[in-house]
């Protein structure tokens, strides 16, 4: 821009003493309006560059403030996730859980009611998995085999008679269950003939029978244990 100036100073001297045609002096102005031109271009783009600039600056500093507040919410939410943590802990550690599936037959607590340990809460049973608890006289238990099969009558369903097998024949009186065992003291003794307690399962899943109904069973004692 200086020199083009500067050449523009001397081409008008040498037009004044006619040394030069209007046509130079033409050309050394239009080539110092056009370079001013693009120096005002110039300008002009480099003030942009600047506002760019600064506002790049402010978004940077806006985005330090972001990333400061995006830290304390990640902080927050490392605080409640640790104390929701710890609430299903509690949860959990309060839960009693029964050791299988099955229905509730009673309950023994309310609402709102501490359970202490070791507290009866509840009585259930699987529905699924039934069998049926006969006592039989002492003087025929050694009839019965494992596996023998037996036929099974109950009082609810008078018209129905289920199919079963021995499953397990018990080592002892139910006498010996009671809460209260009658003792036999020397010199009062009156024979009572015992009862032995038989576990008889179905073979097939019958009606929906329900714990403690009554029952009578045949047990087939000529029957191979091992059939079926």
């Amino acid at each position: 821009m200086t020199l083009a100036r500067q050449d523009l100073e001397r081409f008008r001297n040498l037009f004044q003493r006619r040394v030069i045609a209007r046509a130079s002096l033409d050309k050394a102005e239009s080539a110092v309006t056009r370079l001013e031109s693009d120096v005002h271009r110039a300008d002009a783009d480099i003030a942009s560059s600047r506002g760019e600039a600064d506002e790049a600056e402010a978004d940077k500093g806006e985005l330090t403030v972001i990333e400061r507040e995006l830290a304390l919410l990640n902080a927050r939410e490392a605080q409640l996730a640790a104390r929701v943590a710890r609430q299903e802990a509690l949860i959990a550690w309060r839960a009693i859980r029964a050791p299988r599936d099955g229905v509730i037959d009673r309950v023994f607590v309310e609402n709102g009611e501490y359970v202490g340990e070791g507290r009866r809460v509840m009585m259930l049973h699987d529905p699924q998995d039934v069998w049926v608890e006969a006592n039989i006289k002492e003087t025929e238990v050694r009839r019965l085999k494992l596996g023998q099969r037996v036929s099974v009558q109950v009082d609810a369903y008078p018209d129905d008679v289920f199919v079963g097998r021995v499953a397990k024949i018990g080592t002892a009186a139910t006498s010996q269950f009671a809460l209260l065992p009658t003792p036999n003291p020397s010199g009062n003794f009156t024979k009572v003939t015992q009862r032995i307690p038989v576990k008889i399962i179905f073979e097939e899943k019958p009606r929906d029978l329900a714990p403690g109904m009554m029952v009578e069973v045949e047990i087939d004692i000529a029957s191979d244990p091992a059939e079926g």
